[in-house]
């Protein structure tokens, strides 16, 4: 009789089990951070190449037009038609036509016992800077600084008898005074101070600019050519909560000269029938180039123009056979991720305020903590229209 032996099988025991579902879930976590690294880069390469992309297209497309802007010498009812402009005043949607002498500071803290308030960074006032509250409802939000350190002022208000400063602890006093309704938000009025300093402050400023420009180009045929930043839904109006909006272009057909008035009376024509108070899926009084848009400002320059064109002027003095001689073009824009967080995530985190001024501040807080996603186009122009050549 034969009797049958069973092998002994190897296997694997429990603790060897776990060693190695521990092992493979350490590898598969590591595996996952990488591509979620290279996921991440990815993304953000995308998201940057694209702004990029857009950003050049839209610089393409001024360069293009600016360089073939020329001098119709044309005249209307109202006199000579400037060449080049920027639109303004009363009836234009946050137009900013000059560059502001007010230096934005954001108050971080009050020191009740001194009086002294702390600036977001070093920089801070001088000795008798004007010192404005623009959301202070009474009068105390006007005032002249006294004391100055790094990254900290005191402020003081001109009052029937000596010089008080409302952010002193006034409690238990009699003739205690309220201070401004909101003390986040300061202005330094520079117009009074010496030209070097304003100078220090225009260095330091990162003040948004929000031009509106149109002039008359010549380029195998004349056009009306307008380039505005407006609203990302509506070229007409500007989300007071948010410094994010578009850039828009209006360009005529081609005419001959004298129907350059003609264009530019259909121009308004046309806006007229865009409502203002509605998202604009296809506007006819303008053309959106791109969106994303923070920062867009025209500035000419001219041996005619003896301030260097430092600021845009209301009335164009470029008439006749007059036009700059350089065009000076700046333009930023967000990646669109950035704009999605500047649109969805601080609302949603100021859900419940009702100040725009504030939302549109944190915004710009966060812009500046974003700067790598931020990407900005400088150039200087060369005009080669007519008479410039």
């Amino acid at each position: 009789m034969k009797i049958m032996r069973q092998s002994k099988c190897g296997g694997f025991t429990l603790v060897e089990l776990m060693g190695a579902v521990v092992i493979s879930m350490i590898v598969i976590l590591l595996l996952y951070k990488i591509f979620d690294k290279v996921q991440t880069v990815f993304v953000v390469s995308q998201n940057r190449a694209r702004a990029m992309e857009q950003g050049r297209i839209a610089m393409d497309m001024i360069v293009n037009d600016v360089e073939a802007l020329s001098p119709a010498r044309i005249n209307d009812l109202t006199g000579e038609v400037p060449n080049i402009d920027w639109v303004g005043g009363t009836n234009e949607v946050n137009s900013v036509g000059y560059l502001s002498p007010v230096r934005p500071f954001y108050i971080e803290a009050i020191d009740n016992d001194s009086g002294a308030l702390q600036v977001g960074g070093p920089a801070g006032p001088a000795i008798s800077d004007t010192i404005y509250f623009p959301d202070s409802l009474n009068k105390y939000g006007v005032g002249k600084v006294i004391n100055a350190a790094q990254g900290q002022f005191t402020y003081m208000v001109s009052g029937n008898g000596s010089p008080y400063n409302p952010f002193l602890n006034f409690k238990g006093l009699a003739g205690a005074h309220e201070p401004p309704v909101d003390a986040k938000r300061a202005e330094v009025h520079m117009t009074a101070i010496p030209y070097s300093r304003w100078l220090y402050y225009h260095a330091m400023s990162q003040d948004l600019f929000r031009h509106h420009c149109r002039f008359f180009t010549n380029d195998e045929g004349w056009r009306f050519v307008d380039y505005k930043f407006g609203g990302k839904e509506n070229y007409k109006r500007m989300d007071p909560a948010s410094p994010v909006g578009a850039l828009w272009v209006y360009r005529s057909r081609v005419v001959p000269l004298s129907g350059l008035l003609a264009e530019r009376e259909d121009h308004e024509a046309l806006k007229m029938h865009d409502s203002p108070g509605v998202k604009l899926d296809e506007p006819i009084g303008y053309a959106r180039v791109m969106n994303g848009v923070i920062h867009f400002r025209l500035r000419a320059v001219s041996p005619a123009d003896p301030g260097r064109a430092l600021a845009s002027p209301a009335d164009s003095f470029f008439t006749g056979n007059l036009a700059p001689s350089f065009v000076e073009v700046e333009l930023a824009v967000v990646d669109e991720k950035l704009m999605l967080e500047l649109e969805q995530e601080i609302e949603q985190r100021m859900d419940g305020e009702t100040n725009p001024a504030k939302k549109y501040h944190a915004k710009l807080k966060h812009l500046s903590e974003n700067l790598d996603r931020v990407y900005f186009y400088k150039q200087l122009i060369r005009i080669l229209g007519e008479g410039q050549k």
